[in-house]
């Protein structure tokens, strides 16, 4: 009978330990990050970190290529207000630029332009103390360096195309007063010598370029004065004579690729290596 009470009364201790032991085996599961059924569970902050980091990333990018165009629209507004500077303002109708290179703000950095593209109305300025005034253009480059001070920047490489008007083209062909007849033919009015005499004649033929310095010449010329022909023999005497004359400004580090005329005037076509901005003022 005392045997049976004893195993009565140790009966509840052991029922104590076993919930004991099983309320420590839950502690220690969730703190192990399963449930108390022994399943494996990740925590919900876990699952967030990669998240917010692509949100965070995903900001600096859009922040990063929003200022790179904000630089780029900053520079091409000082590219137009320089060209504008250097040219009579007053006179231009239209400037375009558009700078390429991505991203810019590593142009910056390096203060190196790596290309971009300039067009351009009504352009007035001087060139080798002449008067010149560009109809209309356009300028592509590569490789514009230091961007921080034009004054001494050099242009690696320079494609460009301008129309020259009449009024520049005779101040820069001394005694040679040109204009355009039709087509891609001009005609010029020179004073020559014959027999000691100076004589005006005009002089028409389709233009030619001769050379990358720019001298031109005119093919299936015709002449006359006062309204009568001169024959031929006397045509090339008079062309030889005036030869030098008919030339296109030269720029230093610049290539004349073609020319043509019309009624704006003279459009021409260059190209050009290791340009100074300074000698093109």
């Amino acid at each position: 009978m005392a045997r049976q009470k004893v195993a009565r009364k140790a009966a509840p201790s052991a029922a104590g330990d076993a919930s004991d032991s099983g309320q420590a085996e839950v502690e220690l599961a969730q703190a192990s990050g399963k449930d108390v059924r022994g399943d494996e569970q990740t925590p919900a902050k876990h699952a967030k970190w990669p998240w917010i980091l692509l949100i965070v990333l995903a900001f600096l990018v859009g922040f990063f290529v929003l200022a790179d165009h904000l630089a780029r629209q900053y520079a091409e507004r000082k590219v137009v207000a320089e060209l504008e500077h250097v040219f009579d303002n007053s006179s231009v109708t239209r400037v375009d630029a558009k700078l390429g290179g991505w991203p810019f703000l590593f142009s910056v950095v390096d203060k190196n332009l790596k290309n971009g593209h300039i067009e351009f109305d009504n352009l007035r300025g001087t060139l080798s103390g002449t008067p010149v005034h560009v109809v209309t253009g356009s300028v592509d480059f590569e490789d514009l360096h230091p961007i921080n001070d034009l004054q001494t920047a050099t242009i690696g490489t320079l494609t460009a195309t301008a129309t020259l008007d009449w009024d520049t083209l005779n101040a820069q062909l001394n005694g040679v007063r040109v204009s355009h007849l039709q087509d891609n033919r001009l005609q010029a009015v020179m004073t020559v010598q014959v027999f000691g005499v100076a004589i005006d004649i005009r002089v028409s033929g389709e233009v030619r370029l001769e050379n990358a310095e720019g001298s031109l010449s005119l093919i299936s010329p015709h002449a006359e004065i006062a309204g009568i022909d001169v024959p031929d023999s006397i045509v090339n005497g008079v062309i030889a004579q005036v030869q030098d004359q008919l030339r296109l400004p030269a720029i230093a580090g610049i290539r004349y690729k073609s020319v043509g005329v019309s009624a704006a005037g003279a459009s021409v076509s260059v190209i050009g290596d290791d340009i100074k901005l300074s000698e093109l003022k």
